[in-house]
């Protein structure tokens, strides 16, 4: 839904995973509905709760020790800064998430990371 830019549709999926994953106390599973609710306000542009949404996905991958979904949060983190026009966010998000796949050896994320941190420009 997400691809298709079906915002509402990726939402309302994500919050009934979101629900799911709370009863079963699944947080890994949870922390990957936050990023991709992150993701869906980031369409709406809806910056302040994508923030919140993300900055939660961070919180739990780091908690439980998930490197790679700690690296897409904030590959993605970085895309919605790129949205807003804050670059100095957005590369601080984008740097993170290139180390994090660099260290898993994610090329095709670590490529991925490289472009959106070149299309930033210098500075």
């Amino acid at each position: 839904m997400l691809e298709w830019e079906d915002s509402s549709m990726a939402a309302s999926f994500c919050a009934k995973a979101l629900d799911i994953c709370r009863k079963i106390e699944d947080h890994l599973g949870e922390a990957d509905a936050y990023r991709l609710l992150g993701r869906a306000f980031t369409q709406r542009r809806q910056w302040t709760t994508a923030t919140q949404l993300f900055q939660d996905s961070l919180r739990l991958n780091e908690e439980h020790k998930n490197p790679l979904d700690l690296a897409e949060t904030h590959r993605d983190m970085g895309k919605m800064y790129v949205a807003r026009g804050h670059k100095a966010k957005a590369r601080a998000s984008l740097e993170a998430a290139l180390a994090g796949f660099q260290k898993l050896g994610a090329k095709a994320d670590v490529a991925e990371a490289e472009r959106l941190i070149e299309s930033l420009g210098k500075g």
